[in-house]
């Protein structure tokens, strides 16, 4: 019998506004059905079935929602399904075949008269949906037309499983797809082999493949055809679509998705072809519009808003893929022109414009860092010393015998520091002052008698004798060691050691002047080469660090030291502000003014600076 398929969604399926169906998906496998799908199978049914006059089913649809159903009758001009729907709401709930009569009608076995049946659908377990169907058979049939149903719900069940095999969004098919352009040993054989693929995939007639090349996009790959002319009418219409695609950075179609876009190309597409229905999808790498993928299919069957979002998930990273691999047979001229020509585009488009503004802000800054001027400053630790530092030391071997003062103690010119033991002096001294007297009246006798031979003699061992008592009294003199300046004793402390030997030249104390100070400061050696004479700076202590002292330069040494961190060099200045506060010794941070530079050299130049030199030691 004849008869047309019509189709509907129930209450509980979405809008059609929301949805739009054209390929209405039955659950199982992935599988993708059709309304020319469906239709064939109910009019199978049909010629297996004598005597059907309608049919009504319901199946299952997981890609619209899932869970939801869709109805599919035949014929389409038959008003009364009631009966029929709810025989296959019940036999839904129930997963088991139900049959009943219509009222009225003769019940014996050998008349004819009208039979209703409504059988779950199944394959595998996995639920189909039901069919429910009116037949001129008497009720001893009913069995043969169950038979018959489940039959026809095996027959749909493999038609599903081999549609299942190329269905958009099927693991297996797609995962094959892709092996198939990875295994093609140039690029152009892959865009081939994807465009056809996925035009099988996709139900669609023609799909195509184009780059965007320095103003409009460049076709590359036609499904279906080995060689095409871009000049073509058709081809032309197709790169202004792929055009207006990557301009507007969205899907596009038409008949439009949701009525409001602009896609006069696509129009013009769609109407120029025989009414096809276009839609055509972006190809980005890095966030960058680089191509487009148009895709065209015979009316009434359009583009839903699923079906975009579904074909771009699976043809997004294949796309992708694609693209690594024409850049990969290009020259790399021609490599880095397409760079080029891409980071020209991102910056010039619309998208990502929080990266751009901040590259914007960024180089704002980097250049106003660029311009505007600082002062460069070599900062180093540093020691406070004395202008100068006078040294006491022992005049001779002796014996400690008082320390009235200690290190740290501010003392006066001619202060007595420490006192020697003179007992030794003193007995010396009164022994050669006893000579002396004798030998003057053995001279005094002399003279009398006139012996001018001994008194000449005895002259001579009187000068030695006074020579002698001069040099103790010089030593007693000396047992007492006193400040040669006034100022503060920096070292020496002898308070605890009395009665300690000491040794000719040993250093007992040094005394350095309160008013006059000198800065030592330890230069690194990668900034020694900024330091010259007579530059200016300042100095803060850290036991006064609400106050800074100007400083000059004052010496420059060539001498490398080891002192504080790594190696270094000593660099002398005079400090131009004295207070009573400062003391020798007292240790702080000295900057010293090298010239004016840029904010950005101020800020950068040390890691220039280590960047090139282990370039240079990486360097062969």
């Amino acid at each position: 019998m004849g008869g047309s398929l019509s189709f509907r969604a129930e209450e509980d399926r979405c809008s059609e506004s929301e949805v739009e169906p054209v390929t209405p998906s039955c659950g199982v496998s992935g599988a993708v059905l059709d309304e020319a799908v469906v239709g064939h199978w109910l009019q199978l049914q049909s010629r297996l079935i004598a005597g059907l006059k309608v049919a009504c089913t319901t199946l299952v649809d997981d890609v619209v929602r899932p869970g939801g159903r869709r109805e599919y009758s035949l014929p389409e001009d038959y008003s009364d399904l009631t009966e029929l729907q709810a025989m296959v709401a019940m036999a839904g709930r129930t997963s088991a075949p139900v049959v009943t009569g219509i009222a009225g009608s003769s019940r014996d076995k050998g008349s004819k008269a009208p039979l209703r049946v409504a059988v779950p659908l199944k394959s595998k377990g996995q639920d189909l949906g039901v069919i429910a169907v009116e037949v001129d058979a008497t009720l001893s049939n009913h069995k043969t037309v169950l038979q018959l149903l489940e039959w026809g719900g095996a027959w749909l069940g493999l038609l599903l499983e081999s549609l299942a095999l190329t269905a958009p969004g099927a693991p297996e098919g797609v995962s094959r797809l892709y092996q198939q352009v990875v295994d093609q040993s140039d690029y152009r054989g892959a865009a081939i082999t994807a465009v056809n693929g996925l035009a099988g995939y996709f139900s669609c007639d023609r799909v195509t493949l184009g780059w965007v090349g320095k103003k409009v996009h460049q076709i590359d790959a036609v499904s279906g055809l080995s060689g095409f002319s871009e000049r073509s009418v058709v081809m032309k219409r197709i790169r202004d679509a792929m055009d207006e695609c990557a301009i507007q950075g969205r899907p596009l179609s038409w008949p439009t998705l949701d009525g409001n876009s602009e896609s006069v190309a696509h129009a013009a597409l769609g109407a120029g072809n025989d009414g096809l229905t276009v839609c055509t999808l972006p190809i980005e790498l890095d966030g960058l519009i680089i191509g487009s993928l148009s895709l065209e299919r015979r009316a009434p069957y359009g583009f839903s808003i699923r079906d975009v979002d579904e074909y771009a998930r699976i043809a997004g990273p294949l796309m992708q893929l694609l693209a690594l691999q024409r850049e990969r047979t290009q020259s790399w001229i021609r490599l880095l022109l397409n760079r080029q020509l891409r980071a020209g585009r991102w910056l010039i488009g619309k998208k990502s414009l929080g990266w751009k503004t901040g590259l914007v802000v960024g180089a704002l800054i980097l250049s106003a860092l660029s311009l505007i001027q600082g002062t460069h400053r070599v900062a180093a630790p540093a020691v406070l010393e004395g202008a100068e530092q006078r040294a006491v030391v022992a005049p001779f071997e002796g014996y400690v015998a008082e320390a009235p003062v200690h290190a740290g103690e501010q003392v006066s010119k001619g202060q007595l520091l420490l006192r020697l033991e003179d007992q030794e002096l003193d007995l010396e001294r009164q022994r050669v002052s006893s000579e002396r007297a004798e030998l003057r009246n053995q001279y005094r006798q002399a003279l009398a008698k006139l012996e001018h031979a001994k008194t000449r003699i005895l002259q001579a061992q009187l000068v030695q004798a006074d020579a002698r008592l001069e040099l103790l009294d010089k030593q007693l003199e000396r047992t007492s060691l006193v400040a040669p300046i006034e100022g503060l004793i920096i070292s020496g402390d002898w308070s605890r050691s009395l009665g300690m030997p000491v040794e000719r030249g040993e250093v007992m104390f040094e005394v350095a002047p309160l008013d006059s100070y000198r800065v030592a400061i330890e230069v690194p050696d990668r900034d020694i080469a900024f330091l010259q004479f007579d530059q200016q700076g300042h100095l803060v202590l850290s036991a006064l660090t609400d106050q800074r002292f100007p400083l000059r330069v004052t010496g420059v040494t060539s001498i490398s030291t080891q002192a504080g961190v790594g190696a270094g060099f000593r660099v002398e200045a005079d400090i131009e502000e004295s207070v009573d506060k400062l003391r020798p010794g007292m240790q702080g941070l000295a900057k010293v003014n090298v010239g004016e530079r840029s904010v950005l050299w101020l800020w950068t130049h040390r890691l220039v600076e280590w960047l090139r030199y282990q370039l240079w030691s990486w360097l062969p």
